[in-house]
């Protein structure tokens, strides 16, 4: 029964009698410019200043890549190793090999004792 009439729901002919649409695209620059909200309408003006939209965005742009920084370095996800190891293990080698000399590195910093030593 409900075959039935599921069938004769969706058949052609039922279908066919749908009213068509006037679908016109093709607007003017004028038309499309009447649906548009007037800036200079107090009732429909923003009482924020612009600076606020600024600051916004800034502090947005800022503290998103923030809190992804700290809760992927910072943060203790406990002593079991999880997705974000590598990456500490990663950035431990970059500090290190930032904060310690290089071998020649050593021997510039110890040349320069030893001659003001020599001439003194």
């Amino acid at each position: 029964m409900f075959r039935r009439n599921l069938g004769r729901l969706l058949s052609r002919q039922s279908l066919s009698h749908a009213p068509k649409q006037n679908r016109n695209f093709s607007a003017t620059v004028s038309q499309l410019n009447t649906n548009r909200v007037d800036r200079d309408d107090p009732e429909t003006k923003d009482f924020r200043p612009s600076w606020v939209y600024q600051t916004s965005r800034l502090v947005s742009y800022l503290l998103i890549p923030g809190t992804a920084l700290y809760f992927i370095l910072i943060y203790d996800h406990g002593d079991h190793e999880h997705v974000f190891q590598p990456i500490r293990r990663w950035v431990a080698r970059q500090k290190a090999s930032f904060f310690t000399l290089s071998p020649e590195e050593e021997k510039l910093m110890k040349s320069p004792q030893s001659a003001s030593k020599s001439s003194s």
